[in-house]
């Protein structure tokens, strides 16, 4: 990549990549109940499955694509990516039978696990220091606007013909096209990360037009060897586990909450509701702000908001405090992802970051496979079935991740400066 310059179009197409991150599940998931009626002799748990059962294979072929990365570029990984998506969600939306629907669920996973890892690697590859930071933080911003843009979308289609959700995820072949055109050519298993090369009228102008500001640089970690995988990776990894089942929580559970124990007016549902996607993408664009005011503690600060959260939601008497308490985890949520992938890339060699990164987005869709059972097991844990109950045991839960996490950083903190 050296002596090529990003421009703003190259910028745009990074990242369109990011936008199915979080649309995969908001522009379906409005479309389950008119799916059950269309096939009223199929158990619920089953309907559920359409939209569940591609998060498996999005964990499994997350792993694939890390290894696929050592023989193949990523923006030709990603393109195969998108158009298994695009044309399997064109098949599904054509399906009549449900167990062919779930099927074609698992086959957009497969194609979907493939693209997602890239997403991230790309800017991990591409960009440096300061840069790296700010498009991690746009990356994730982009995937929350997704979100939000699907579940609005998604309501949409679903209150005429569910098939049209499918027709939706078709914008995975427009994006292919930018991609084919916007994303500049990597070299095959390297991390061509070009720093100062990035051209000041590409990036910089993105981030200029998208509110970016100056802040810490991160510091580049000494380069590892490639032949082992940093142990730390798997903390990481269960780090974005937590961070997918804490964010799938409330989205999963707000509406019955909201109307049978709020009773909060309807008209303002959708409002609330959008608030956590809303300030998770707000966060994707201020996080070099919040990584220089808080520096090292930023995951603790985020963890923190994110209890106080939760706990907010299992007292809350009205739809404001409803509100307030999603957008303290919306917040919380949309710092914690971009954090995870900027200690990956310092913690590993770019030779690593194929599978580093691809073992971290596999953590993530697990966590969203799993996030069902951990609410039970929340409620059995508290002895009560109540959605309350269970938002509380989850901000508990948090305050002691937040008390694991600084305990963590102050430790690692003392034994750098005890090196220096």
């Amino acid at each position: 990549m050296s002596g090529k310059r990003i421009t703003f179009f190259n910028v745009v197409a990074i990242l369109s990549v990011s936008f199915m991150y979080m649309a995969v599940g908001s522009l379906l998931a409005p479309a389950l109940n008119a799916i059950a009626e269309s096939f009223p002799d199929s158990p619920f748990t089953t309907v559920q499955l359409v939209m569940t059962s591609s998060y498996l294979t999005i964990a499994l072929f997350s792993l694939v694509s890390g290894a696929l990365a050592s023989k193949f570029s990523r923006k030709a990984i990603a393109e195969v990516g998108l158009l298994i998506y695009g044309v399997s969600a064109l098949v599904g939306a054509n399906l009549g039978d449900l167990t062919l629907l779930i099927v074609d669920r698992f086959i957009m996973g497969a194609g979907c696990g493939l693209l997602l890892p890239q997403a991230t690697a790309i800017i991990v590859d591409l960009f440096d220091g300061q840069k790296r930071e700010r498009m991690l933080g746009f990356s994730t911003g982009v995937a929350n606007f997704g979100a939000l843009l699907g579940s609005l979308v998604g309501g949409y289609f679903a209150a005429i013909d569910w098939s049209l959700n499918f027709y939706g995820f078709a914008i995975t072949l427009v994006i292919f096209i930018i991609v084919l055109f916007g994303v500049p050519k990597m070299p095959v298993g390297k991390g061509g990360s070009i720093g100062e090369n990035v051209a000041d009228d590409g990036a910089a102008a993105a981030g200029e037009s998208l509110g970016a500001a100056s802040a810490e640089s991160v510091t580049a970690s000494t380069p590892r060897s490639s032949k082992g995988m940093p142990s730390f990776l798997i903390v990481l990894a269960i780090a974005m586990f937590f961070v997918q089942v804490y964010g799938l929580t409330t989205p999963t559970n707000m509406a019955k909450y909201y109307l049978t124990v709020l009773h909060g007016p309807a008209e303002l549902l959708g409002v609330t509701m959008a608030a956590m996607t809303f300030f998770a993408f707000v966060a994707g664009f201020v996080l070099v702000y919040v990584r220089k005011l808080f520096r090292s503690y930023t995951p603790v600060v985020a963890c923190l908001l994110t209890g106080c959260g939760f706990v907010l939601l299992s007292q809350a008497t009205s739809w404001e405090m409803a509100l307030a308490s999603n957008v303290l985890i919306g917040f919380a949520n949309g710092v914690l992802m971009p954090c995870i992938f900027v200690k990956n890339a310092e913690l590993v060699s770019p030779a690593q970051r194929n599978m580093s990164t691809a073992v971290i987005t596999c953590g993530m869709y697990l966590g969203e496979f799993v996030c069902p059972y951990l609410q039970q097991f929340g409620n059995f844990v508290m002895g009560d079935s109540s959605q309350a109950a269970m938002f509380l045991f989850f901000g508990i839960a948090a305050f002691a991740i937040t008390v694991l996490v600084l305990g963590c950083i102050v430790f690692f903190n003392r034994r750098k400066a005890t090196r220096a």
